[in-house]
């Protein structure tokens, strides 16, 4: 009986913080935040629909106990491929990871998708290495310098 194949993708989404002391929570030294000037359709899309999300993952930075990286298989970019005749969205994109990060200990998250995903025009997306179409089963960890990498099978 043969196993089936796993497919491992790495993530590095926040450069090293500043030792000693809390993280920042400015400057450079912040995970990326996408803004409406620097989206593109998938983020439209994932805005409007509000896809289902399941198969949740978090970690707290060992850093600083505020922030908090949360992820999840997000499937609001499927239906990035416009409407049909009848009105309804076409579902042909990928099952991607979610990306949602909490500076006040989870009193509110900002959200979007891991960099790398299909159709990616963020600055981020080079960085993400990402040699998939689709990703899930999200894990997160964080390394002794406050970097998080975000893996998926």
């Amino acid at each position: 009986m043969s196993s089936p194949a796993t497919l491992t993708l790495t993530y590095q989404l926040v450069p090293p913080a500043p030792t000693g002391g809390p993280a920042p929570t400015s400057g450079t030294d912040r995970a990326p935040s996408w803004t409406v000037s620097d989206t593109d359709p998938t983020l439209t899309e994932c805005s409007r629909s509000q896809g289902r999300q399941n198969e949740p993952a978090v970690a707290v930075d060992p850093r600083d106990t505020r922030v908090l990286i949360g992820s999840s298989n997000d499937y609001c970019g499927v239906y990035n491929n416009g409407m049909d005749a009848n009105g309804a969205p076409i579902p042909s994109g990928p099952v991607w990871l979610g990306y949602y990060r909490s500076e006040n200990s989870g009193g509110s998250f900002v959200s979007s998708l891991v960099p790398g995903y299909p159709g990616d025009t963020s600055p981020y997306a080079a960085l993400a290495q990402v040699r998939t179409a689709g990703s899930g089963d999200p894990v997160i960890a964080w390394d002794k310098h406050g970097r998080v990498f975000m893996g998926a099978e």
